[in-house]
């Protein structure tokens, strides 16, 4: 009994290690200006790694769920099972060109080699009786006092706007079942620190998120009732996941997802309603349709914006909570070969009042009204080496988004992408989004990637985006060039050490004066970030160093630098379960142009990227222990102490004091 309890114990803490160590890849070099829901890409890692397909059977969509992969190694993996036949061992995946050590070393928990046999069904008895159930509930806090919650019952009454409704406690709970991937559902329910539990203004949780999604029943691959997302082409039409994390230059495809419940604790990038895949042989036919009330300012009969950040912890925010009534219906066809496929898809949005942007220059072009409309063409296709991609759209608005590209391996060490993408001033439609983390308006870019491997284990990664927006924007009063240059040499000796230096170079034009002008004039703000980590492994101990380095430089200002050393402690004992993660961080950066985004681990689901800037330490320590195998217990204390000023933050979340402690418990139970 206790060899088969720690068995599974170690098992458990494998799995929960490679999903963490999968993250810090994907996100370690997030910034503050991209938008990662690693809550939703946490939940999908699991359902993958908790499901593994059988690579003699696996399609591409199958393969598009497993974010560390690049669109040409996933090519390459199914076109050496079209060369040469089924698998026959994992180890064959050694031989596939441009898969690399960490490739290598994170695919055997996502796949496995076995005969294709003929489906058989599966009894509503097998379902339920081998299913997965998860518990959690997490509360999160600040020790020290903002000044929202800085007032009696007297002063709140009397003035209820210049002060949080709620306690300054984050609380949260989801339950999620897992019938061997037939049928998936979950509850999920929040409340941000701020908003009131009980009360005048709320009964209960803040939000409420819930799906019911059926895999392969009949004709159908999925059937989603609720809470869920939509992702078709390259997302100029239909797009409701954040920006990709990826973990190769030469991902700047957006992965066609199809349906997909909607775990995540987002309040608005989802939809609601019912969503339905049917398979006719290559034929899939996806249609759609979303009833959902979201924020706004309706209170002069119309709307110029939705707002996205979910919060309703004053009087001013809970007023807009779910005023805006919102139908959308839609669509995709798609046809889909070894070679090739060809999509098309369509969408409307029904507003219950009419939109009416209020910065006229810089909407000049958008849409107003109460119905949008967009459809799009989308299509990829192989010949020899080279994989061709891209999609066109057309709103009601006649404005014209379009992007489209080609990967390419002239030889196997070598991997190239090349994309461009044009969307017009006057493209306008709610859930389009581009892989670049844009809205797909307003824009003309080029992106190249190159990944070179000239010997074993090395890599080197370089890429260039250059982006112009032909009309103003909210930053520039006229057309403005951004450019991103970036390269990253890899060295992965052993599945025990990871080694990379990275430079990324980010050059901006933008308005120089805040004076209300149309002749503003445009300055250009540039950036260099360096990056050298390291990462190593002793028994089981890791540890993580990484050094930081950032230069801003701004037209009519001084240069300014910044820099940061960070090391960072892994330890598990899965005999006991116990695993444990801390960080002490050093920074010293002027000002917030130089500004240090460091990835952090942190409880499951949770996640944190935080800002720094002046100069000051921050350090944490993230605890989790599976009491028994079904159950776990995570508490993570998280302190930032700064030496050059006496308060931190501003307005409602000002804290007078020169240090932020924060702390988060998060129960888990599975069964």
């Amino acid at each position: 009994m206790f060899f088969f309890l720690t068995f599974q114990l170690n098992v458990f803490a494998q799995k929960e290690s490679i999903i963490d160590e999968l993250l810090d890849l994907m996100t370690s070099e997030a910034t503050d200006e991209q938008t990662f829901d690693t809550e939703a890409l946490y939940d999908d890692l699991v359902l993958a790694i908790d499901n593994p397909v059988n690579l003699n059977s696996a399609t591409k969509n199958d393969l598009d769920k497993l974010p560390f992969l690049s669109d040409i190694q996933i090519e390459n993996i199914l076109y050496y099972r079209y060369q040469f036949g089924a698998f026959y061992s994992i180890h064959e995946l050694q031989l596939i060109d441009d898969l690399d050590e960490l490739a290598l070393r994170f695919l055997p928990y996502f796949v496995y080699v076995d005969k294709v046999e003929k489906k058989k069904k599966t009894s509503i008895k097998e379902i339920f009786t081998r299913s997965k159930n998860e518990f959690l509930v997490r509360l999160d806090g600040t020790f020290e006092k903002k000044q929202g919650y800085n007032r009696t019952k007297e002063e709140l009454a009397a003035n209820p706007d210049k002060y949080y409704l709620g306690d300054p406690f984050y609380t949260s709970f989801k339950y999620r079942f897992d019938g061997k991937g037939k049928l998936q559902f979950g509850l999920t329910a929040e409340k941000d620190a701020g908003e009131q539990f009980w009360g005048k203004y709320n009964k209960g949780y803040d939000s409420y998120n819930g799906y019911i999604q059926l895999n392969d029943l009949w004709k159908f691959s999925t059937i989603v009732v609720g809470d869920y997302r939509a992702t078709f082409g390259q997302g100029l039409v239909m797009r409701t996941e954040f920006q990709s994390a990826n973990t190769s230059v030469l991902q700047a495809k957006t992965r066609n997802y199809g349906f997909r419940r909607n775990t995540s604790t987002d309040e608005y990038n989802f939809l609601r309603g019912v969503a339905a895949t049917a398979k006719f042989g290559p034929v899939d036919v996806s249609a759609f349709y979303s009833f959902r009330q979201m924020d706004a300012d309706t209170s002069g009969g119309s709307f110029s914006s939705i707002r996205k950040d979910g919060y309703h912890r004053r009087v001013t925010e809970w007023e807009k909570k779910r005023t805006l009534k919102t139908h959308v219906v839609g669509g995709n066809v798609s046809y889909n070969h070894a070679k090739f496929h060809v999509g098309l898809t369509a969408a409307a949005t029904l507003f219950g009042v009419p939109k009416k942007p209020n910065e006229k220059v810089v909407s000049t072009f958008l849409y107003e009204g109460k119905n949008m409309f967009s459809a799009s063409v989308d299509y990829s296709f192989r010949i020899y080496k080279f994989n061709f991609w891209g999609e066109t759209a057309l709103c009601n608005n006649l404005g014209v988004a379009t992007v489209n590209g080609v990967s390419f391996t002239p030889v196997s060490v070598m991997g190239i992408l090349l994309s461009h993408r044009y969307f017009s001033p006057k493209y306008d439609f709610m859930y389009s989004q581009n892989i670049f983390g844009s809205s797909s308006s307003n824009e003309n870019g080029f992106y190249m990637g190159v990944e070179l491997q000239p010997i074993k284990k090395w890599r080197i990664e370089a890429s260039a985006d250059i982006q112009q927006r032909p009309w103003v924007s909210t930053n520039t009063t006229k057309s403005a060039w951004n450019y991103e240059l970036r390269m990253r040499l890899n060295y992965v000796p052993n599945s025990r050490m990871n080694y990379y230096a990275q430079v990324v170079y980010r050059e901006n034009e933008r308005n120089l004066s805040d004076v209300e002008s149309v002749t503003k004039q445009i300055g250009k703000m540039a950036r260099t970030r360096l990056t050298c980590h390291a990462q190593y492994q002793i028994g089981d101990v890791k540890l993580t160093n990484k050094v930081v380095f950032t230069h801003a430089e701004q037209e009519q200002s001084d240069p300014t630098f910044g820099f940061a050393i960070s090391q960072d402690i892994s330890y598990k004992i899965p005999i006991v379960g116990i695993s444990l993660n801390a960080r002490y961080l050093y920074f010293d950066a002027k000002d917030y142009n130089n500004r240090i985004t460091l990835y952090e681990n942190d409880v499951p689901f949770a996640f944190s990227i935080p800002t720094l800037y002046g100069r000051g330490s921050r350090y944490y320590l993230n605890v989790g222990y599976n009491v028994l195998k079904n159950f776990s217990i995570w508490l993570k204390f998280a302190q930032t102490y700064y030496d050059d000023r006496s308060e931190i933050g501003s307005g409602l979340d000002l804290i007078q004091k020169n240090r932020k402690s924060d702390f988060r418990v998060q129960l888990r139970v599975k069964f």
